[in-house]
């Protein structure tokens, strides 16, 4: 039993971390990440995450693809970047 709630503690901490990285910005600030991406501009690889008042966007720029989706619920938000 022990061993379940460390390893429970554990995971918790890993996704933890990863949402500590992620950058929250404002929705208008989306398009201009997409914009210095086609112009070569430097984007940091990281994750973004913003509100609009009705969706949430989020964005994988880890590995530089610059991955971007709309959800509906910050449920779903969180699921995909915890992906």
């Amino acid at each position: 039993m022990t061993c379940n709630v460390i390893w429970l503690r554990q995971a918790l901490a890993e996704y933890q971390d990863r949402l500590n990285n992620v950058l929250c910005v404002t929705a208008a600030e989306i398009p201009e990440l997409e914009y210095r991406r086609a112009n070569g501009q430097y984007i940091p690889k990281a994750q973004f995450m913003a509100f609009d008042g009705t969706k949430y966007v989020v964005v994988d720029n880890r590995r530089g693809q610059f991955e971007k989706e709309a959800k509906e619920t910050l449920h779903d938000c969180m699921t995909w970047l915890l992906a």
